[in-house]
């Protein structure tokens, strides 16, 4: 059983409270399916908002698939 910080934790929430279908994060990226490309940039932007000094990447993958990297603002 894989154990997720606190942070994981509210990235998951956050993200199926606007709209994601099916959730994860494996090795520190969080893999997400939306119905809408409008619904993944809303994720990204409200991410950016709650996770301090945090910079998200968002990248599409294949039909209702997303993907998100989180980088440290330096």
């Amino acid at each position: 059983m894989t154990m997720i910080t606190k942070e994981q934790e509210i990235i998951i929430e956050t993200a199926k409270k606007l709209g994601a279908d099916e959730t994860q994060i494996v090795g520190g990226s969080l893999f997400c399916k939306v119905s809408t490309s409008s619904t993944a940039t809303k994720i990204k932007n409200f991410l950016e908002m709650v996770l301090d000094n945090t910079k998200v990447d968002l990248f599409h993958l294949t039909g209702i698939e997303y993907a998100y990297d989180f980088i440290p603002k330096k």
